[in-house]
């Protein structure tokens, strides 16, 4: 046992009213009374509350490379465009609230996410990116979350989206002949999210 002296109690003593200044600094700092502006500057929290269960996360692949029916070598050809599948996996992928969704992007996509209700029709494929090749949707109404700019970032990716409120929420991709085929007249990639309270 080490023998007590005054320069070992002077240490103590030092330290410990140096660690309660730095405590008093600490509060008076964090003490203030949190402003919407200062939640807006650190982030507002509210919607952090940790979730588990089986509904907490949902997994959905945005785009597939293809096997078959021919094999593909993206080592060779990393980004064969014909070999792309273009659908969302599930297509209804469901969560309850506060839960996030993990879009696994393979390709050249762009995940974006309208609000409750929204329909395929109900977008305006005119509305476009001024100058984007291939085109790239901007209809804002009703858009509650829009992914990284495709052409700015690698081909394959995972973003991540929580769902703060509940509904049935349209998710495309913003690449617009990958969402509508103009030569069929049909929509194509596009799925939805259903959030639920937690326990229905």
């Amino acid at each position: 046992m080490s023998k007590t002296t005054r320069r070992n109690l002077l240490k103590t003593a030092g330290a410990a009213g140096a660690a309660a200044g730095l405590g008093a600094l600490i509060k008076s700092q964090t003490g203030a009374p949190v402003t919407s502006a200062l939640a807006a500057q650190e982030h507002d929290h509210d919607n952090d509350k940790p979730i588990s269960g089986p509904l907490a996360n949902a997994t959905v692949t945005f785009g597939a490379w293809q096997s078959g029916p021919a094999p593909y070598d993206r080592f060779v050809v990393p980004n064969d465009r014909t070999r792309n599948q273009h659908h969302l996996t599930p297509n209804v992928a469901t969560i309850e609230i506060g839960g996030t969704v993990n879009f696994i992007i393979a390709g050249f996509h762009n995940v974006v996410v309208y609000d409750h209700g929204t329909q395929p029709k109900d977008i305006d494929r005119t509305k476009l990116v001024a100058g984007s090749v291939p085109p790239l949707i901007d209809d804002s109404a009703g858009r509650i979350y829009r992914g990284l700019d495709p052409r700015t970032v690698g081909q394959d990716r995972v973003e991540t989206v929580q769902f703060v409120d509940t509904g049935l929420f349209l998710v495309i991709c913003g690449v617009l002949p990958h969402f509508f085929d103009a030569t069929t007249g049909e929509f194509v990639m596009f799925g939805y999210v259903k959030v639920v309270k937690k326990d229905d």
